[in-house]
């Protein structure tokens, strides 16, 4: 016991974060039944083709918000002008979408007022960034509360302002400012020791030298995000992207399992040992086999919870898990990789150094992956262009999980070239086990008893119901055949015992 009380201890911020990460699913599928329930599949598809531009818009903030999350590791105060800095960020941001929504806005079935009102959210959205990751250097478990945050003041202001009021896509954007408002006062509480410094013109001066470097990684992220708007501006209609929303939504819960290693990266920053990766990597696969699982078995009852119009995207949740979890794990190896790289520590590297380092050789895989993703989903939505919608979002589906394999291989073979990491394959392939196991008797239990009512109080009690039968069984499974998971549980306990 005492000897997994210090491995658990050395990943506390990450246990924090995962249970946290848990909640927040809670309270954000609470918010998406919401809107699913309340929308039409053109209101949803707006919202979601206004989420994908303004993901293009805020992402900016890694001039700003990746140095900060490196410096904050390590102790230098730049907190007071990296939040400074967000402001000029976020004059960009709007211009960035503004032109985004003059372009795609004209060949699209969106409302375009609802696409203009979107931009209240981007200086919001990039200030909560910004802090988010200056609390990841120091307290990763600390980001997780502004996510949790966020999730609980979504509920009664989509209760009010879309349920009640009836204000549609608007009653969204004005939900999401509110809870993002309310989530960066959060993180900024916890992040006041931070922010006490003085503004130093220096690290404004070293950020825009140095832009290129947080800057390269965006453009993989931005490629790969051009997917939204290839498929808007090809097939002219945003109520295909309300399926793939909805799918996203039932598998997005998945990548809470990387939460386990979000400590990881301070600590390689502050120059301490791989090893932390290696001890968490294992309770990873914990929780990232079985939520995969839990996805793919459970797709058609949830996107029937979401809305019954959706439930025939069922395939769709079932690619994207798969892709979720090779994400997943790619983001763990990522940052690994870049949080060991110390080429920025010293002031002598010069630009030939950098380009030589993990920095600029991670990104630039990430972009040629992305960019054959996105050639081949053009070529294939003009050949499917007569083709159905859930034609069509299988075929993204499936590329976008046939274009991660090669990347996750070669990702793994660079982990295990640089850093110590060992996995155990035998715990790992008792939770696989477990997981088909126990989910595939779910499946069938749901095919055979489960009642689709159409009223959502009548349907989810039962719903709910089966889906904590399957995760009860794999907790008992995997608690009784693997004696680390045993340690973990009790370890657990004498830590809750202690709080108490």
């Amino acid at each position: 016991i005492n000897r997994i009380l210090s491995e658990i201890r050395s990943t506390y911020s990450g246990l924090i974060s995962l249970v946290v990460g848990l909640l927040s699913i809670v309270v954000g599928t609470v918010f998406t039944l919401i809107l699913t329930r309340t929308l039409n599949p053109l209101e949803y598809g707006t919202w979601g083709l206004i989420s994908g531009l303004t993901n293009y818009a805020i992402i900016i903030h890694a001039i700003v918000s990746y140095w900060a999350y490196r410096e904050s590791a390590r102790n230098i105060d730049s907190g007071k002008t990296a939040i400074t800095s967000s402001a000029i960020l976020s004059v960009i941001g709007i211009i960035v979408y503004l032109i985004l929504i003059s372009q795609i806005g004209p060949q699209s079935d969106a409302n375009s007022n609802d696409l203009f009102f979107g931009l209240l959210l981007i200086p919001i959205m990039i200030f909560y960034y910004v802090i988010n990751f200056i609390n990841l250097g120091w307290k990763p478990h600390v980001a997780s509360y502004g996510l949790l945050t966020i999730g609980i003041i979504q509920i009664p202001s989509a209760l009010f302002l879309i349920y009640y009021l009836d204000m549609g896509v608007s009653g969204i954007i004005l939900t999401v400012f509110i809870s993002y408002f309310v989530g960066t006062v959060t993180q900024s509480i916890f992040a006041r020791n931070k922010l006490k410094n003085k503004f130093n013109k220096e690290f404004l001066l070293k950020w825009t030298k140095l832009s290129w470097i947080p800057i390269y990684p965006t453009i993989g992220m931005l490629i790969t995000r051009l997917d939204i708007m290839v498929f808007t501006l090809i097939t002219g209609s945003v109520v295909g992207l309300a399926f793939w929303v909805a799918a996203i939504t039932i598998t997005s819960p998945i990548a809470n399992a990387g939460l386990l290693t979000r400590p990881v990266y301070a600590k390689l920053l502050r120059g301490e040992e791989s090893i932390h990766l290696q001890k968490n990597i294992t309770y990873v696969f914990y929780f990232l086999l079985p939520f995969t699982a839990l996805a793919i078995t459970f797709s058609k009852p949830a996107l029937f919870a979401l809305n019954p119009v959706y439930q025939f995207a069922f395939i769709i949740v079932a690619m994207l898990s798969v892709r979720v979890l090779l994400t997943t794990l790619n983001g763990i190896f990522e940052e690994s990789l870049v949080g060991a790289e110390k080429i920025d520590t010293y002031k002598n590297s010069k630009f030939k150094d950098y380009v030589k380092s993990k920095l600029f050789l991670i990104p630039t895989l990430r972009i040629i992956q992305s960019a054959l993703f996105v050639i081949t989903l053009i070529i294939g939505f003009f050949y499917l262009i007569n083709e159905s919608t859930i034609d069509q979002l299988t075929f993204w589906a499936i590329l976008s999980v046939l274009t991660q394999i090669p990347f996750s291989i070669y990702l793994y073979i660079l982990v295990k070239k640089n850093l110590v990491i060992v996995l155990e394959k035998n715990s790992i392939l008792k939770y696989f086990v477990v997981s088909i196991g126990v989910f595939t008797l779910m499946y069938f239990l749901l095919e055979k008893f489960l009642i689709y009512h159409s009223s959502i109080y009548n349907f989810l009690p039962n719903f709910l119901l089966f889906l904590g039968l399957g995760i009860g069984s794999y907790l008992l499974l995997t608690y009784l055949i693997d004696s680390k998971i045993r340690e973990l549980f009790a370890a657990i306990i004498n830590e809750l015992k202690k709080i108490i």
